[in-house]
């Protein structure tokens, strides 16, 4: 399904670098993915639309998002 806000695809792999050190480095295959708007809206500022690859996301979605082209 496509979200209504969708402004981007993905379709990178999943490269994850834990930081909690040893040999846990993760990189597996994902489907491609969309970016809703309202991940790159602030939530307490209105009318500000941030520049750049700035996103309210969790380590493993930024595993995807954060790898160039996106």
């Amino acid at each position: 399904a496509v979200a209504a806000d969708s402004v981007g695809v993905g379709g990178d792999r999943i490269d994850l670098h834990p930081s909690t050190g040893g040999d846990n480095y993760i990189d597996i295959g994902s489907v491609p993915f969309e970016i809703p708007l309202g991940a790159l809206l602030p939530r307490r500022v209105r009318n500000l639309l941030p520049a750049g690859k700035n996103i309210g996301t969790t380590h493993i979605t930024n595993g995807c998002y954060r790898l160039h082209p996106v």
